[in-house]
């Protein structure tokens, strides 16, 4: 199966809504950590202290960003003729 065209399409936009999510998480558990605009009564301290310091969350968010810059660089330089 060649890994071109719509299939790599298609992971790039996944990475790009996984990372877009977890990035939203981060920012709704800070606000939860500290209380701001109602996120502590919403989500709870103890819950925001812990998907905020989740390292596997983290990591996710490393290997989805690093796939999706990988990806777009790969097509940007297919669509200057540099490789």
């Amino acid at each position: 199966m060649k890994f071109d065209g719509i299939m790599l399409e298609k992971v790039n936009r996944l990475t790009a809504w996984v990372s877009f999510i977890i990035v939203g998480v981060y920012i709704a558990t800070g606000f939860g950590s500290v209380g701001m605009w109602g996120m502590r009564d919403l989500l709870g301290k103890a819950r925001s202290d812990y998907w905020h310091n989740n390292h596997y969350l983290a990591y996710l968010l490393i290997i989805a960003l690093a796939v999706h810059a990988a990806i777009c660089l790969y097509r940007t330089l297919k669509k200057h003729r540099i490789i």
